[in-house]
């Protein structure tokens, strides 16, 4: 890439405008790069020295490693690889503080007198950077130093920066806490699971014996099939939900040919091949029927809380074992409704198996509200940083203390 397309760069709508006290400059005048620092090692070498100190990539800790060659707060921005793409949902850069190393593939950035460094972190965090990058085959990309050192930054008086990356770091905090209490109600969710399920532990109230019954006797097979003049909205079984087609496919047009079975609501549908086998089963609680493929096992529960039948099925050792079992030759796993009609399961009572679905249930509501909550704190963030980050809100400064 030419200087002259980099420099077109700083004509951007986005840092055309700028405050009378802002500055634009290059980010060779704001900061030294320290790249001299950085420790390539191959894995056959880091595994032969694992130690404490972490050890980073491009875009994140790869490893820890028993020596270090940086002491202090800098900001890394990776040199190579397909992560500029994605800079509007996945952070463009790194901050890191302590004793620690960089690998070959990431510019270690420190501030000036200017600029101070996690200034740098937050500015470039979710830019654009794509126009001074090189390209290194398909899909791989290279911003050099050369490149590194033009491109445009906004410089802020120090006070102004050093309390809008206050206010970022504030809400970088609460997402977080966020993340980690949501990662948390997860395990104690998986944690109720392998207990509940398993009678292990039994819910207040609750003392009859657990039978061992083969499941079929509970399940009802639904194979009815999609007519070609019915407009049934065409679903995907997926490990990740059951998920409208244009969706999973991304756009892709399907047609009704008549080759689709009806997924009732309330009933259950899931892929019936596995490379792992691990099967993921889906109710379907879309609020009313839907198409899937053919191939697609439904049934229905009859007698037996679908909820509960559904934690069974997606997180008991003993179906994934009964799966794996099913395995005969080839690479693939395939478990059709009449061999599912085999597994034999421990089973309670009706009202205790409903009184286990609750408890899970209110374990998934907890996570659903905080995922909500995380949502929203990103979504503000992002907005936020559009906003300080740009100079198109100010915030307030004193005089006395700098903040």
């Amino acid at each position: 890439m030419s200087p002259d397309a980099a420099d077109g760069l700083l004509q951007d709508a986005r840092l055309s405008w700028h405050p009378d006290d802002w500055g634009l400059k290059r980010l060779a005048e704001v900061c030294h790069v320290r790249n001299q620092l950085r420790k390539p090692l191959s894995d056959a070498e880091r595994q032969q020295m694992q130690g404490p100190y972490p050890y980073y990539g491009p875009t994140s800790q790869v490893d820890s490693i028993s020596e270090f060659r940086l002491d202090g707060v800098y900001a890394l921005i990776g040199e190579d690889g397909d992560h500029f793409l994605k800079y509007d949902r996945m952070s463009m850069t790194q901050l890191i503080a302590g004793k620690s190393n960089v690998n070959n593939h990431a510019h270690i950035l420190e501030g000036a007198d200017s600029c101070c460094t996690e200034w740098l972190f937050h500015f470039f965090r979710h830019r654009n950077i794509v126009h001074f990058l090189s390209r290194q085959g398909a899909g791989r990309y290279k911003l050099n130093k050369q490149a590194l050192l033009r491109l445009p930054v906004l410089v802020p008086p120090m006070p102004e920066q050093r309390k809008i990356v206050a206010i970022l770091s504030m809400w970088d905090r609460a997402i977080d806490l966020t993340e980690k209490l949501i990662a948390a109600k997860r395990l104690r969710k998986a944690a109720l699971m392998q207990q509940l399920l398993t009678a292990r532990v039994r819910l207040p109230g609750y003392t009859g014996e657990w039978r061992h019954e083969a499941i079929g006797q509970y399940l009802e097979e639904c194979s009815s099939r999609v007519p070609s003049s019915t407009a049934l909205p065409i679903y995907t079984s997926s490990r990740a939900g059951l998920k409208p087609q244009e969706e999973y496919y991304a756009g892709r047009t399907v047609t009704n040919d008549g080759e689709y079975g009806v997924v009732p609501i309330n009933c259950f549908v899931f892929r019936h091949m596995s490379d792992d086998g691990l099967f993921v089963f889906h109710i379907n609680q879309t609020g009313g029927d839907v198409a899937v493929s053919k191939e697609y096992p439904v049934f229905r529960a009859v007698n037996l809380d679908r909820h509960f039948l559904l934690a069974k099925l997606n997180h008991t050792p003993d179906f994934r074992a009964f799966a794996v079992s099913q395995k005969a030759g080839g690479t693939r796993t395939r478990l059709y409704f009449s061999k599912l009609r085999l597994w034999k399961t421990l089973l309670p009572s009706l009202p205790e198996q409903q009184a286990i679905a609750a408890v899970l249930n209110t374990a998934d509501k907890e996570i659903a509200l905080h995922t909500r909550k995380l949502d929203a704190l990103r979504r503000q963030k992002k907005g936020l940083m559009q906003q300080l980050l740009t100079g198109k809100v100010r915030v307030k400064v004193t005089e006395s203390s700098g903040e």
